[in-house]
C-alpha cells in the first residue's frame, strides 16, 4: 500500500490512498484486515492463493488460526454482495485456497486537478506556481463542491436531529429510577405501551418471573420459583404474549424459549437448544434467535422460525470459532435483523454489528466501530439506528450507545459510574428498561489447620502469593482493573498499576523481583512484566497473548494460557521465543512447583478427573479421581512441596463449594473445607501460601438491578 493505486472491479473500487472500498463512490465499511486481504487477492487476480500464502502476506507478524482467513473472506463476500456457491468475485478452490475471478483494472491516479503543478491531460491550460488566479471553470467547480459539502453537512445535521426527535428518550434530560435494589433482578423487558415490566428475581437457588405495573408500582408473580435461570424477555408487538428464555444449570446448559400469556398460565415451549437471545417480528409471526453448536466451523448461527410454534426453522448466518453472536433484534419494518458478533477472549475490541436482509438474504457489517463486548441491542422505532450496551477497550465499562444506521457512527449516551446490560424500549421510545450490573468479588484467607474460619482480605478478582508471602491481586477498587499488593495480615495494601487498560492475573517470579500479569493496554491481552514496586512495566509477548500462570524455577520461562483458545504457551525471557506447549486442553491448568508436571481437568465417558501430564514428554503420567458427589471442578493449585494438590469443586448449580486435598503419598483425597455459597455465584481463584499453612479463595458474583430510564441527554 506504499504506492497510490486504484483497483477497479465491477461496481467497486479499492483506493490504496486512503485504504477505502467504495461502490458507486459510496464508502463500504470494512476492517483494515479485510482491505489487506482484498488487496492481495486483487494483485494476484486469476491465481489460486493457498492459506499459507495468505497468512504470510496478510498476517506476516502474527500467529493466527486459518479460521481468520475464512472469516475475513466471508466478510469480504458480504461487503461485495458475493455468493460462495456462484461467486462473481472470490472463488473457493476446495482444499487449495481462494482465487479472485473478476476482471481487475489497475489505475495510477492523476495528480490533484486543483494542484498548482498539475498538467491537463487534454492539453488545456496548466497552472504553474506563482499564478495569480485559478481558471474560471475550475473555480466554479471548486465553489460548487464546497456548497454541495455544506448542504450535505446541514442535511446530515437535520437528519440526525430528526432521528433523535423520533425517540423521545434520546432528547429528554437524563433521568433514571431504580426498580430494584436487591442485586437479584436479571432479565427484564417493558411492554409496547410502556405500562408494565416483566422481570426475573433470584431467591436462594431459585428464580421466579414477576410483572410490575409502572403506574401503581404493584408487583404480581407470573411464574413460580424454579431451579432454572432466566436470560432474556420480550413482549409480542400486541403486548398479549411474553417470550422468554430459560435453562437449567446442568452440564449440558440447554436453554429453551417459551411464551406465556400476559394474563398468566402454563408457559408453552417454542424452541430448544438456543443461546438465550429472543426477538419477535413486528407482525408477531416470526421469532429470531441464536444457536451455538460450538464447532470450529460453526461456532454460532442466527435463525428464524414461526413465533407461535418454532416450526419452519431457517438458518441465516453462521460464524466459525471463536466468533459468537451475542444478541439480535428484528427491525421495526420487519425486513432486517441486526445482530452483534465477535469475540472478547483476548480482551481486544473485536465486536461489531451486522445486519441480515430478510428480503434478499444478504448480510453486511453496518459499522467500522469495534467494541470489547456487546451485551444487548435494540432498534429505535423509526429504524434510524440502534441502542447498544457495549464496552470498549481500554475501558471495560458497559455504557449505553447510539449507533446511527445512516453513518455507522457510535456515540456513548451514558457516562455515569453504572454499567448497563439489558435494553428494552416501549413502542414510542419514551421509556427504556435496562439492568445495572456490579462486580462483587472478595479474597478470603483460610488456615489449612482450621479452615472453619475465614478472614476477609480485600475486594479482588484474582490473587497469587509471592515466594516471600506477600499477596498480589487484581481488583477494581480504583474503578478500573489494576494490580495491587497486600501483606497476609491485611497491612500495607498498595496499588501497583495505574494504566487505563485492564490489568489482571498476577504471577510472581521465584526471586520475588518480578511480577508478570496480563494487560490489554496495547489493544489485546498480552503478558507483561514489572518490578515488584510497579516500575519498568514492559510487554513481553507480541505474537500470542494471554494470561500468565507459572514462572519456571530458574525464572527464565513464563507459561501462559492463550487468550483465545486457552491452550498452554511459553515465552523464553532470554530469546523472547513464544512457543505452543500443549494444545490438547483448553481447561484451567496448574503446573507443579518444580515445573515438571501439569494438572488439568479432563472428562471421559461422563466421568471427571484431573489428568497429570509430563511437561517434558507431554505424555500422561497419572490421574486424580475426583469425588463423585461433586460435578464441577472450579479451581486447582499445587501445594508448595509438590506432594499434593488442592482443588475446589461444586455441584451442578455451582453451589456447595468444597475444597479437597489429594496426597500423592497416600493416594487419597480428603475434604478440607466447606466454603458455603451464601450470595456467591462464582469462584475465580485459589492460591496456597509458600509455607503451605494457608490458602486464599476469591469468591463473589455479579449484582443485577432493573432501572427505568426516561431520558438520556
Amino acid at each position: 500500500m506504499k504506492q497510490r493505486h486504484l483497483y477497479r472491479f465491477g461496481q467497486f473500487g479499492l483506493c490504496t490512498d486512503d485504504n477505502s472500498l467504495r461502490r458507486n463512490n459510496k464508502v463500504i465499511p470494512v476492517t483494515p484486515k479485510m482491505i489487506e486481504l482484498l488487496l492481495v487477492l486483487l494483485e494476484n487476480q486469476g491465481r489460486i492463493l493457498d492459506k499459507k500464502f495468505l497468512l504470510e502476506n496478510v498476517w506476516p507478524d502474527s500467529f493466527v488460526e486459518e479460521g481468520n482467513i475464512s472469516f475475513n473472506i466471508r466478510q469480504l463476500r458480504i461487503a461485495l454482495g458475493d455468493n460462495a456457491q456462484s461467486p462473481t468475485y472470490i472463488e473457493t478452490i476446495p482444499r487449495r485456497g481462494y482465487r479472485f475471478i473478476a476482471k481487475v483494472e489497475k489505475v495510477l491516479p492523476a495528480s490533484d486537478p486543483f494542484s498548482a503543478s498539475s498538467s491537463d491531460a487534454a492539453g488545456q491550460r496548466t497552472v504553474h506556481p506563482g499564478s495569480a488566479s485559478i481558471p474560471r471553470h475550475r473555480y466554479s467547480i471548486l465553489m460548487a463542491t464546497i456548497l454541495f459539502l455544506c448542504a450535505a453537512a446541514i442535511g446530515s445535521f437535520y437528519l440526525q436531529n430528526e432521528n433523535i426527535d423520533a425517540a423521545p428518550v434520546l432528547s429528554a434530560p437524563f433521568a433514571s429510577e431504580k426498580l430494584s435494589t436487591t442485586g437479584n433482578v436479571f432479565g427484564a423487558a417493558i411492554s409496547p405501551d410502556g405500562k408494565t415490566v416483566v422481570f426475573s428475581v433470584r431467591t436462594g437457588e431459585k428464580q421466579s418471573v414477576w410483572l410490575r405495573q409502572l403506574g401503581s408500582g404493584t408487583n404480581v408473580e407470573m411464574i413460580p420459583p424454579s431451579e432454572e435461570d432466566y436470560y432474556e424477555f420480550t413482549y409480542s408487538p400486541d403486548g398479549e404474549w411474553i417470550y422468554f428464555s430459560r435453562g437449567k444449570r446442568d452440564l449440558e446448559g440447554t436453554i429453551e424459549i417459551f411464551r406465556t400469556s400476559i394474563l398468566g398460565g402454563i408457559p408453552e415451549k417454542v424452541l430448544s437448544g438456543t443461546n438465550g437471545s429472543v426477538s419477535i417480528s413486528p407482525d408477531g409471526k416470526t421469532i429470531s434467535y441464536v444457536r451455538c453448536p460450538r464447532r470450529d466451523e460453526e461456532w454460532c448461527s442466527l435463525y428464524t422460525a414461526d413465533a407461535a410454534t418454532g416450526h419452519n426453522e431457517r438458518k441465516l448466518v453462521s460464524h466459525p470459532y471463536p466468533i459468537r453472536i451475542a444478541d439480535n433484534e428484528i427491525s421495526p419494518d420487519g425486513t432486517r435483523i441486526a445482530y452483534a458478533f465477535g469475540q472478547s477472549r483476548n480482551q481486544a475490541n473485536a465486536f461489531s454489528v451486522a445486519e441480515f436482509d430478510l428480503l434478499d438474504a444478504s448480510e453486511k457489517v453496518v459499522t467500522t466501530e469495534r467494541f470489547f463486548n456487546i451485551k444487548n441491542i435494540c432498534w429505535l422505532p423509526d429504524g434510524s439506528g440502534l441502542l447498544l450496551t457495549a464496552s470498549r477497550i481500554p475501558n471495560k465499562h458497559f455504557r449505553i450507545w447510539h449507533l446511527s444506521s445512516d453513518t455507522g457512527k457510535a456515540e456513548p449516551l451514558t457516562n455515569d459510574s453504572e454499567a448497563y446490560s439489558v435494553l428494552s424500549l416501549d413502542k414510542e421510545a419514551g421509556k427504556l428498561i435496562s439492568t445495572q450490573i456490579e462486580q462483587d468479588f472478595r479474597i478470603h484467607v483460610f488456615s489449612l489447620d482450621d479452615p472453619s474460619e475465614k478472614r476477609f482480605l480485600a475486594d479482588a478478582s484474582r490473587a497469587a502469593y509471592a515466594p516471600d508471602g506477600k499477596i498480589y491481586f487484581a481488583s477494581v477498587m480504583s474503578g478500573n482493573d489494576e494490580i495491587w499488593s497486600i501483606n497476609p495480615d491485611g497491612s500495607r495494601r498498595r496499588q501497583i498499576t495505574t494504566d487505563p487498560g485492564g490489568d489482571g492475573a498476577p504471577v510472581v517470579s521465584p526471586d520475588n523481583k518480578t511480577v508478570f500479569f496480563t494487560s490489554n493496554r496495547s489493544g489485546a491481552a498480552h503478558v507483561w512484566k514489572m518490578n515488584a514496586d510497579g516500575a519498568d512495566q514492559t510487554q513481553i509477548t507480541s505474537r500470542e497473548g494471554g494470561s500468565p500462570i507459572f514462572v519456571a524455577p530458574d525464572g527464565k520461562t513464563v507459561y501462559y494460557r492463550h487468550g483465545i483458545d486457552g491452550t498452554l504457551w511459553s515465552i523464553s525471557l532470554d530469546s523472547n521465543e513464544e512457543r505452543l506447549e500443549y494444545d490438547r486442553t483448553k481447561e484451567k491448568i496448574a503446573i507443579s512447583p518444580d515445573g515438571l508436571t501439569m494438572a488439568f481437568e479432563k472428562r471421559m465417558n461422563s466421568k471427571l478427573f484431573v489428568a497429570l501430564v509430563s511437561m517434558t514428554t507431554k505424555e500422561t503420567v497419572g490421574k486424580i479421581e475426583l469425588p463423585s458427589e461433586s460435578s464441577r471442578l472450579l479451581e486447582l493449585s499445587w501445594m508448595p512441596d509438590g506432594r499434593s494438590v488442592l482443588f475446589m469443586m461444586s455441584n451442578v448449580n455451582y453451589k456447595g463449594n468444597v475444597v479437597y486435598q489429594y496426597s500423592f503419598d497416600r493416594k487419597a483425597t480428603r475434604r478440607i473445607a466447606d466454603l458455603g455459597d451464601d450470595e456467591v455465584s462464582e469462584v475465580s481463584g485459589i492460591a496456597v501460601s509458600p509455607d503451605g499453612k494457608s490458602f486464599t479463595v476469591v469468591q463473589g458474583g455479579w449484582k443485577h438491578d432493573a432501572v427505568l430510564i426516561t431520558g438520556l441527554r
